[in-house]
């Protein structure tokens, strides 16, 4: 558990790492700078027009610019100012259209952050990150009907995850509720 910070810092930053079709480089990466910065790494094959976005989970533009004339460029985005939730960075050039989700989640109490990702159909990791003293933390699983599927207590002095297999679960969304020392402090939904 001591290298999960870490782990949890890239997890959170770094979800999709895609290259446009046919090319065997990454051409785009984003990542993580700091808890609320995220850096685009581009690398194209010639100077041109590169357009970046970034949209909210309902589509809508809440950023957007133009990048002239780089083949290679880095730039920072903030998204301190936004809420917690799902985020995409759209990268167009001339070889298409790269899209990046991004999950921002602002900090809990004492700057407590809380993280869900899904791995694949069936598998979600929850995990709770910058953790510096000793928390009561009781973690709720429901189902898009509010039925609890899972509860937890733990009591957590450093950065936690849990893996849960929703495979035998259908629900069309989900929501884990966290209590850290007996108070609510995030509700997610994935």
């Amino acid at each position: 558990m001591k290298n999960l910070k870490f782990v949890f810092a890239v997890v959170l930053t770094m979800l999709n790492v895609a290259a446009f079709a046919g090319s065997s480089v990454e051409k785009v990466i984003v990542e993580s700078d700091t808890n609320a910065v995220y850096k685009l790494h581009y690398n194209g094959n010639a100077k041109g027009l590169v357009k970046v976005q970034i949209k909210n989970d309902d589509n809508k533009v809440l950023f957007e610019e133009v990048i002239r004339n780089k083949a290679n460029f880095t730039r920072p985005y903030n998204f301190e100012k936004l809420p917690s939730g799902r985020y995409f960075v759209v990268v167009k050039d001339d070889s298409g259209e790269n899209i990046h989700e991004v999950v921002f989640a602002k900090p809990l109490t004492n700057d407590v952050y809380t993280y869900v990702r899904k791995l694949d159909n069936s598998r979600f990791m929850f995990a709770l990150g910058n953790i510096k003293d000793q928390k009561d933390v009781k973690i709720n699983l429901y189902n898009n009907d509010g039925g609890l599927l899972y509860e937890s207590s733990e009591v957590i002095t450093e950065d936690f995850a849990q893996i849960f297999n929703l495979k035998q679960v259908n629900s069309s969304y989900y929501r884990i509720e966290v209590l850290i020392n007996n108070k609510v402090a995030k509700n997610l939904y994935f």
